[in-house]
C-alpha cells in the first residue's frame, strides 16, 4: 500500500495541466493544495473535446455500473500528421484526486486501450484529423462507481497525456426530491434557493452526517460547486438539507449564443462573414454588458455548445474551424481587472486566449477564437485584481427567473473498501 501512494503521488505530479482546467481563480499564485484530475488539454493542437451519453450529444458523460451504457469521447487533432492515442481510466474520490485502490479492484479487462477510430476531415478549408472511442469496453470496464478520470496520451506512453476529461459512473440507491424557489432576503430578486431531500430507504448508511456528501453544479461549471456535508433534518430513510436561505446560488443570465453552422448566410447575432484566403472569418456583433438590464427569457443550453454544419452527412469530420471575432465596445478600459470569454467553450476556464485584449483605437475589447462550426452558447467573466475571481454577473446581471440546470451527485463514503461511492446523480431544472 506504501507503494501504490508513492506511486499515486508521482502519477498525480504529472496531470499538471499547463493548458487549462476548471480553476475559476484567475492568475492565482501556484500552492501546495494537492493536484487533481481536473478537465485538461495538454497539447495545443488538440480541439474541440465532447464527452457524452453514447448517442445523446449535450448529455453529463453518465452511466449506471454493470448497465452495458457507454460514452462518446470525440475530439480533433489539428497537427499535420495522423498520430498514434491510447487512453486509461483512473478512479478518484469526490475531490477529484486518484484513490488508492489498485487498478485490479476498480477496472476489469486490460485497463487501457487504443483509439484506433480516426478519420480526417472532409472538405474543409481548415484540416485535422477526428478521432472517436466509445467506452467502456472489454479493454477497461469500471467495477466500482465514483468518479473516474479518462487520460488519453500518445504513442503508448502514459506520461505523455494530451487531455483529461472526467465522467462518472453511479449506482443508483437512493433518491433525490428538489425544488429551487425564489429566495427571501437580498437575494430575492438575484437568486434562486435550493432544498432537497434524498431518500435512502433500503441503503444503509452507518453516520449520514459523516458518510454523505453531496455536491451541487450549475450548469456545468465547476466554479459554481456547493458541497453539502450536514443535513438539517436527519429521518430513519431521508435527509433534509437547505432551507431559511442557507443555499441560495446566483441566478445568473440566459447565455449569449451564436450560429456559425453555416458560411453560406449570416445567422442571428452575425455581423458578418468574410473569407480571407484560406480560413473563414466570423464577425460578431458587438456585445453590450447586461448587468442592470431587465430579464429577458430565450432558449439556450446552458452555457453549452453543438458541432454541426448545416446539410453534413457527418459532422464531426465535416464541419470546419473558422475564426470567431468577438467585441464589446468600451470608451475607457477596465483599470481593475480583466475580461474573458466563457462557458463551456472556454471549459469554464481563465485560459489566456479567452482572454480580451482592449483596442484604444476602436475603443472595445477584442478577442478571436478558432471554433468549429455549430451552435455556441457564451458569456462574458470579470476577473478583478482584489479578488482574483471570475465574476459572470458583473457583464451579464443575475435574475431569480434565470433557467438553469442543477445537477446532484451524491457520495458515500465506504469505510470497508476507503473510496467514495456515488449513489445517485440527479439533474433538474430550476423551472
Amino acid at each position: 500500500m506504501r507503494y501504490r501512494y508513492f506511486t499515486n503521488a508521482i502519477m498525480l505530479a504529472i496531470f499538471i495541466n499547463p493548458f487549462s482546467g476548471d480553476i475559476q481563480d484567475c492568475s492565482a499564485p501556484e500552492n501546495s493544495s494537492p493536484a487533481k484530475y481536473t478537465n485538461q488539454v495538454r497539447d495545443e493542437k488538440i480541439r474541440t473535446i465532447l464527452l457524452y451519453r453514447e448517442r445523446s450529444a449535450l448529455t453529463l458523460p453518465v452511466i449506471n455500473l454493470n448497465s452495458g451504457e457507454r460514452l462518446e469521447l470525440h475530439f480533433d487533432d489539428l497537427s499535420e500528421q495522423q498520430r498514434n492515442f491510447s487512453y486509461t481510466l483512473i478512479h478518484c474520490n469526490s475531490r477529484w484526486e486518484s484513490s488508492l485502490l489498485e487498478q485490479q479492484e476498480y477496472l476489469g479487462g486490460f485497463g487501457s486501450g487504443r483509439i484506433d477510430k480516426t478519420a480526417s476531415s472532409f472538405n474543409t478549408t481548415y484540416g485535422y484529423f477526428h478521432y472517436n472511442l466509445m467506452f467502456p469496453g472489454d479493454e477497461a470496464r469500471p467495477l466500482i462507481s465514483g468518479n473516474y478520470a479518462l487520460v488519453v496520451y500518445q504513442d503508448n506512453d502514459p506520461e505523455n497525456i494530451v487531455l483529461i476529461r472526467q465522467f462518472y459512473v453511479t449506482e443508483p440507491l437512493v433518491t433525490i426530491e428538489a425544488e429551487v424557489r425564489q429566495p427571501a432576503g437580498e437575494k430575492n430578486f438575484t437568486g434562486q434557493e435550493i432544498e432537497f431531500k434524498m431518500h435512502y430507504e433500503g441503503h444503509y448508511i452507518l453516520d449520514p452526517a459523516r458518510d454523505i456528501t453531496i455536491l451541487i453544479r450549475q450548469n456545468g461549471n465547476s466554479g459554481t460547486d456547493k458541497i453539502i456535508t450536514k443535513p438539517r433534518f436527519v429521518g430513519p430513510a431521508e435527509l433534509v438539507y437547505g432551507g431559511n436561505n442557507t443555499l441560495v446560488f446566483d441566478g445568473g443570465n440566459e447565455f449569449r449564443y451564436f450560429d456559425i453552422k453555416s458560411m453560406k448566410y449570416e445567422a442571428e447575432h452575425i455581423g458578418h462573414i468574410d473569407f480571407q484566403n484560406p480560413y473563414y472569418h466570423v464577425f460578431l456583433k458587438p456585445d453590450e454588458p447586461r448587468t442592470y438590464d431587465p430579464y429577458f427569457t430565450q432558449k439556450e443550453f446552458n452555457g453549452n455548445y453543438y458541432i454541426d454544419k448545416e446539410n453534413s452527412q457527418d459532422r464531426h469530420v465535416e464541419a470546419d474551424y473558422v475564426y470567431v471575432h468577438f467585441q464589446m465596445p468600451a470608451q475607457i478600459p477596465y483599470t481593475d481587472g480583466e475580461i474573458y470569454i466563457y462557458g463551456a467553450l472556454s471549459g469554464w476556464s481563465d485560459g489566456i486566449e479567452y482572454r480580451m485584449s482592449y483596442n484604444a483605437e476602436k475603443r472595445r475589447y477584442e478577442n478571436i477564437l478558432l471554433l468549429k462550426q455549430g451552435l455556441y452558447n457564451y458569456a462574458y467573466a470579470y476577473c478583478q485584481s482584489d479578488t482574483r475571481v471570475l465574476d459572470i454577473s458583473y457583464f451579464e446581471g443575475n435574475h431569480y427567473e434565470t433557467e438553469n440546470e442543477y445537477t446532484f451527485f451524491v457520495y458515500h463514503y465506504d469505510s470497508s473498501w476507503d473510496y467514495d461511492r456515488l449513489i445517485a446523480v440527479k439533474q433538474i431544472s430550476s423551472r
